[in-house]
């Protein structure tokens, strides 16, 4: 008879996954796909706090920040709070980030380490919050260092492990003239907060420049005639802004200075020219007319090499208005070089292939405006690059004046449109997603209902467009390119030192399989872009691949067969509903399949139970007290859970999972704390807190690195 030895081992490999993202299948779509829209929603403002804008700047986050599996929006108010939502439009809850408006972009990462996605954001007063879904802050931080002081914080955080510790760091840059970055837990990284000498408007971005294995930062910032040789810039008569990159550890790399001109948009940091070397793609934003510098206006957009910070050749181009918005990049045709999509406060969108040359323009306004529009101050807001019609070539979607529009990579044709017309013209660059296997699109907008201007009582509304078809490639979905708002699609540096390793450790000892090129870089990428180790193995524990290695694994070890199609899909199915593996375990111990096999009596059933989960004859006391209660009707599966959920048990899982996944015996407070643990809790969680472990990593890289 068996005695389930095999499938400690199994579930000591629960961690599994599916196939990793690889090529999107291109389905025919239909003649006419048209941009409709599925919801819109509002939510009434609290207060108004407006601060160089009145318009919303901020864009809206789409992930599970609940832990419920359904994914949430999550935007930010003029008022001060963040609203988490259904797309649908169903409020879960609001959270104050403090007196001022969030024009920061809400960034999704896990901090804690709990598999749960939570939300970093700023706010015009100072405030930094990090808090999860259900309203827990991890952190809650002012960004100057003189009480009482007020410094704007438009720049959304970039969230991304920087020097390869296994944690995600944030970091974020101010009005208060400093660069910011705080471990997971709010704690200040060593060497940091740096003083900059500038006032930043824009994002940070994150990604390995000089490929050392970690992670650069990339910023930009106002200098004026008061900056002084701090701002690597010409001391005396010099305004404008500068450009620099920062080693993990704060340490300068370099510095270029922009004459005349701050520097508004965010970084995009990608290998524009296919040449295997990271460029750096960036807008230059209003001059210093405001306080008398300089009247003429702001207009172009610059590539410069990310290793050196020099002007690439062919740059900077001229957009023709004045350019604050953030430029998105991606493959706009059939060439291996890409493109840049970007927009101007006149009404127009424009991209430029990867030496300067554009390839088209587009006035995107509706038909009763032109281009270019009088009050160019209201315009300017950032686009998206996502193939939305799933039809393998990429578009441009913009949100600009009161017209969403879909435009053609290649020609800049109008392959979609639809109005939203409300008060405020919007300044949030819109976010694509795939929602529920159909390309959505999502915007943010005020809509002005009181009649007084700015003031409480003001809505806060989200728009969800929808194509009818999937989504195909997505280059630059949303702000920042990703949820962590990297600004980078080169997100490999993450653990450079660690991270490859640790994956190869991880497909090997639970998968059973030498780890593959699309596995290793597909989630090498998602660690750059702040998914913990935990997050990882959690990801894994949830798949449907482990799923159906577990269900299959139980048939073979306890029935001794192949599942029947209908048996398995069913087993699988209670597995992706939550049932804990315990019980299904007890459920097929308790078969009427198993007890014929294990002898067909009740007797000889408990017998051979104890014999396949614990490794030894029952004692005579015990053999004797189970028979007689199964001959009294008690069900077998009372049996079965009792004694696969035993403190003894326990003992020999944990001592499998130890001995798989770190090569050794547990020290026995471990062995007792873990053995108490199963006794209701589930493998999976063991097993994914062992893959996370530092012990394991160093494991990992002692094979592997």
């Amino acid at each position: 008879m068996r005695r389930f030895s095999c499938f400690l081992s199994c579930l000591a490999s629960m961690v599994c996954v599916a196939t990793v993202a690889g090529t999107v299948s291109v389905e025919p779509v239909a003649a006419a796909v048209r941009l409709t829209q599925q919801h819109q929603f509002s939510f009434t403002q609290n207060a108004f706090y407006p601060s160089y804008t009145n318009e919303s700047m901020s864009s809206p986050a789409y992930g599970d920040v609940t832990g419920d599996g359904i994914a949430d929006v999550v935007i930010g108010g003029m008022d001060g709070r963040l609203f988490i939502s259904s797309v649908n439009g169903d409020l879960q809850r609001t959270h104050l980030v403090g007196a001022g408006a969030i024009h920061s972009s809400p960034t999704l990462a896990d901090l804690n380490g709990d598999g749960i996605l939570d939300i970093v954001v700023g706010n015009t007063r100072g405030d930094v919050v990090a808090v999860t879904g259900n309203g827990q802050e991890i952190f809650r931080k002012r960004t100057t260092p003189v009480p009482g002081d007020e410094f704007d914080v438009y720049s959304s955080p970039a969230v991304g492990d920087i020097d390869n510790d296994g944690q995600p760091e944030v970091v974020l840059t101010s009005g208060d003239h400093y660069i910011h970055v705080w471990n997971h837990d709010g704690s200040i990284v060593p060497g940091f907060p740096i003083w900059q000498n500038g006032t930043t408007w824009s994002s940070p971005a994150l990604a390995d420049i000089d490929d050392d294995g970690y992670a650069e930062i990339i910023i930009a910032f106002d200098v004026n005639d008061r900056a002084g040789p701090q701002s690597g810039c010409p001391a005396s008569g010099f305004f404008g802004a500068a450009i620099r990159a920062l080693d993990h550890t704060g340490n300068q790399k370099w510095n270029t200075c922009i004459q005349g001109e701050i520097v508004t948009s965010s970084p995009a940091v990608v290998d524009v020219d296919a040449n295997g070397d990271l460029e750096i793609v960036i807008g230059s934003g209003l001059y210093f007319g405001a306080i008398g510098r300089d009247k003429a206006p702001s207009r172009k957009l610059w590539v410069l090499d990310a290793a050196t910070g020099a002007v690439a050749p062919g740059w900077p181009v001229d957009t023709g208005g004045t350019h604050n918005s953030s430029p998105a990049v991606g493959n706009l045709d059939s060439d291996p070089q890409l493109e840049i999509a970007t927009s101007n406060a006149t009404g127009q969108v424009m991209a430029y292939d990867h030496d300067g040359q554009r390839k088209w323009t587009r006035c995107v306004m509706h038909s009763d405006a032109q281009c270019p529009f009088a009050q160019q101050n209201a315009l300017g807001t950032s686009v998206s690059i996502a193939d939305v019609d799933n039809d393998g070539a990429n578009e441009v979607v913009a949100y600009v004046h009161t017209m969403v529009k879909v435009l053609s990579g290649a020609s800049g044709a109008v392959e979609m449109s639809h109005e939203i017309n409300l008060r405020y013209v919007s300044r949030a660059q819109p976010t694509v997603v795939q929602h529920n296997g159909q390309a959505t699109i999502l915007v943010q907008n005020m809509d002005e209902v009181t009649g007084a201007g700015p003031s409480a009582g003001d809505k806060l509304t989200v728009t969800v467009l929808g194509t009818g078809t999937a989504l195909g490639t997505a280059p630059w979905p949303m702000f920042g390119q990703n949820p962590a708002r990297t600004g980078s699609l080169e997100t490999t540096w993450a653990g450079a030192a660690w991270v490859r390793p640790w994956l190869a450790a991880v497909y090997q000892d639970l998968l059973g399989r030498p780890i593959d090129t699309g596995g290793s870089d597909y989630w090498a990428n998602r660690m750059g872009g702040g998914l913990s180790r935990s997050n990882v193995a959690h990801q894994f524990a949830s798949s449907k691949e482990w799923s159906a290695v577990v269900i299959d694994d139980l048939y073979a070890e306890v029935l001794g067969r192949t599942p029947d199609a209908a048996g398995r899909q069913y087993w699988i199915n209670r597995l992706a509903a939550g049932t804990p593996t315990s019980q299904i375990v007890a459920s097929f111990f308790a078969s009427d399949e198993y007890f014929v096999q294990a002898g067909g009596t009740n007797r000889a059933f408990v017998r051979e139970l104890y014999q396949a989960i614990l490794a030894r004859d029952p004692d005579a006391g015990g053999h004797d007290y189970w028979t007689a209660r199964l001959d009294g009707g008690e069900p077998r599966g009372t049996l079965s859970s009792q004694v696969f959920t035993s403190y003894e048990s326990g003992g020999r899982r944990v001592d499998g999972l130890y001995a798989t996944l770190l090569g050794r015996t547990p020290d026995a407070a471990g062995r007792d704390y873990w053995a108490r643990y199963l006794q209701t809790g589930d493998e999976i969680t063991l097993a994914a807190l062992l893959v996370s472990s530092n012990e394991y990593v160093t494991g990992a890289q002692g094979r592997f690195g």
